[in-house]
């Protein structure tokens, strides 16, 4: 796959500029606001596979493509460019053959430590990077972890992201089984621990094969995010229920950073 630098940001051109372009469109993604479609590009200086993200231009749609574009890192998407339509905004990334996190928990119900090991490192490689600059994802969860066939981790989804530089933030970010206490609470938090709390979240799915809190509505779950703690068994090892455990504390002064969390004995030797 070849890319010259031909995208910018925020490119005004019409929607049937945007199929000539992109051809061949695939839906393998939809959200609230979004559909991502895998795309075949071709021109005399850019050929291959894309992932088109197609936004309703709702305020600061283009958050996730001005932040992608100033991130380099092996497990983070690769951003390409944006284009606007008068309807769309189009956020051009690389395609990643494959499935998510969650898809692939789903197959094989739960995965194994080692398996999980693997993945959840280079994650962490991609958070780390991402805190170590000043921004925050605020939205890590399943979905958002591309597994490639190729065996490639990407992390994806930055429309909540915020460069922050740690510093407090009021808006709530975050999807409802993956969110702190903090977050639910309603008051001014620090954002990177609620990346902290979401991986924990994501870890225990991965390991258990089950969220750790559960409710029949919003409500019941945010009582329980707040009040109950997890219920860990020895189907997972001690080990691996510590760093859960340590990533889950409901005060986010206590829950372990992203360091503490890659130092941690489980991930010895990753």
């Amino acid at each position: 796959m070849v890319f010259s630098g031909i995208f910018l940001v925020n490119i005004m051109i019409s929607e049937n500029k945007i199929q000539t372009m992109f051809g061949n469109q695939v839906q393998i993604g939809e959200g609230a606001y979004a559909t991502v479609y895998k795309a075949l590009i071709e021109s005399s200086d850019t050929e291959g596979q894309v992932a088109v993200k197609r936004v309703d231009k709702i305020p600061d749609w283009n958050t996730e493509s001005i932040i992608l574009s100033q991130l380099t890192h092996m497990n983070i998407i690769s951003w390409i460019g944006c284009y606007e339509t008068p309807n769309y905004g189009y956020i051009i990334t690389e395609y990643v053959a494959g499935s998510d996190l969650f898809d692939t928990i789903v197959e094989y119900k739960c995965l194994s430590e080692s398996l999980t090991k693997s993945i959840f490192i280079k994650v962490l490689s991609a958070v780390k990077y991402l805190h170590d600059n000043g921004y925050a994802h605020l939205d890590i969860k399943p979905e958002n972890i591309l597994v490639g066939t190729d065996g490639r981790i990407k992390l994806v989804d930055f429309g909540f992201s915020k460069q922050a530089f740690n510093q407090p933030l009021t808006k709530r970010s975050g999807s409802p089984e993956y969110v702190s206490p903090e977050i639910i609470q309603g008051k001014p938090y620090i954002p990177n621990p609620c990346d902290i709390w979401a991986l924990g979240v994501t870890l225990y799915l991965t390991l258990y094969g089950s969220l750790p809190f559960r409710g029949n509505n919003s409500m019941e779950l945010f009582t329980k995010i707040i009040q109950e703690e997890p219920s860990y068994s020895n189907k997972v090892s001690m080990t691996a229920n510590s760093l859960i455990s340590g990533m889950l504390a409901k005060n986010p002064v206590e829950r372990l950073t992203i360091d503490q969390v890659m130092d941690h004995p489980w991930l010895s030797g990753y």
